[in-house]
């Protein structure tokens, strides 16, 4: 069963905090997961944000995935277009591969759903690696997440798509592949890469879940 966050600081942390592989500057990325969410309120999903230079995929309280690159001169935050409700399953993935035309993309269920030009290509952050809210833990996602996933290359679209699918990260791009949790555990979070960057536990991510019945229902037809 993936992780349930109950938005009440339960954010999951890199161990170590900062490690170099993901504050590298100007590199590439692509943020993945599979998330579903309980209501209508803004929550992190996958991020290392805090100060002026930092990066982040979103649900805002509209229900579109945002994303988002900055650096002390500024920065480029984009929203989605597909409204995501509560109580359903959606993948999301957001991807920069530069500072081009249509360089950054914002997918959900592994169909292209925005793109535009990123201003900045730096995006070296010290805070923390955190999935389930904001590295400063601020703006905590409420609801569940599954197979969050980090590469270190801008996924091509048939990439996205087949993890969309339900491919395993470690079958995409595996040598691009930063970390990949599948968030089924009550405590430290192991990372199925190569790379081996546990998560650990930031307060109590599972706790107060809502009822399973509803969780059941919404889960048809998805292997978990």
């Amino acid at each position: 069963m993936p992780r349930y966050f109950s938005a009440a600081s339960s954010t999951v942390r890199l161990t170590g905090g900062s490690p170099s592989a993901l504050q590298n500057t100007g590199d590439p990325f692509t943020l993945f997961c599979f998330f579903m969410p309980v209501d209508f309120s803004n929550g992190g999903l996958l991020t290392k944000y805090g100060g002026t230079n930092q990066w982040y995929m979103q649900r805002n309280s509209t229900g579109v995935v945002s994303g988002a690159i900055a650096d002390s001169g500024g920065g480029t935050a984009m929203n989605g277009t597909v409204v995501t409700r509560p109580y359903q399953w959606y993948s999301a993935a957001f991807s920069h591969a530069g500072s081009g035309s249509n360089q950054t993309k914002i997918y959900i269920n592994g169909i292209l759903d925005t793109q535009g030009t990123a201003a900045r290509t730096t995006h070296l952050s010290t805070d923390a690696f955190a999935i389930g809210g904001m590295s400063n833990n601020t703006v905590q996602f409420k609801g569940w997440i599954a197979d969050a996933a980090v590469y270190r290359k801008a996924l091509l679209p048939e990439e996205v798509l087949a993890l969309h699918l339900g491919v395993s990260p470690r079958m995409v791009a595996r040598k691009d592949l930063f970390g990949y949790w599948p968030l089924v555990s009550d405590g430290s979070e192991k990372d199925l890469s190569d790379n081996n960057s546990t998560l650990t536990v930031n307060a109590s991510p599972i706790n107060a879940a809502p009822d399973t019945r509803a969780f059941l229902k919404a889960n048809q037809g998805r292997l978990v």
